[in-house]
């Protein structure tokens, strides 16, 4: 089936961000597969919710696509998450740190 490297939930607001964690700066299309697998996504959003985000975490450049598909450079998002502690403002912040397309 698979599973996510990494998921962020908000009990309060009954939902959830899924990442997968990949130890490279390249980009490729499997990278997402399991964020997009439509077994998982509906088993994790009955278990914790909606589903608010995928990203991959990677050690390239923060970027996102037209698709939706996420990258988020790992040390940036582990500064993100000490500095903001709170994961709503923390997406703020990357997303808006983000290039559109590599």
């Amino acid at each position: 089936m698979g599973e996510y490297n990494l998921l962020i939930r908000d009990r309060d607001k009954n939902n959830y961000y899924a990442f997968e964690i990949k130890h490279s700066n390249q980009v490729n299309e499997n990278q997402y597969k399991t964020l997009s697998n439509n077994l998982i996504t509906e088993f994790m959003s009955w278990k914790f919710g909606s589903d608010i985000m995928y990203a991959i975490l990677y050690q390239g450049e923060s970027f996102f696509e037209e698709n939706g598909v996420v990258y988020f450079n790992v040390s940036v998002f582990l500064i993100a998450v000490n500095k903001y502690k709170n994961i709503e403002l923390l997406i703020d912040n990357l997303m808006q740190n983000c290039n559109n397309s590599k």
